[in-house]
């Protein structure tokens, strides 16, 4: 949203690109922690209830309710 407000030539190039990297950077890191968290509970495993907040923390960076 804020790349058409700047100014043409190099710095809307570079905002752009900049928020394509962020973007995959963010996506990364969502990946690593997802991956991270579900190991841990396929492999140690955890009761119902202490289980709820973990996933809830894994379905965040999908954006599932």
């Amino acid at each position: 949203m804020l790349v058409p407000h700047a100014p043409a030539g190099v710095p809307r190039q570079t905002l752009f690109y900049l928020c394509f990297a962020m973007f995959g950077l963010s996506l990364l890191a969502a990946l690593i922690i997802i991956s991270m968290i579900w190991a841990r509970l396929a492999h140690h495993g955890t009761s119902g209830i202490s289980r709820v907040p973990t996933l809830w923390i894994v379905l965040g960076p999908w954006g599932s309710p």
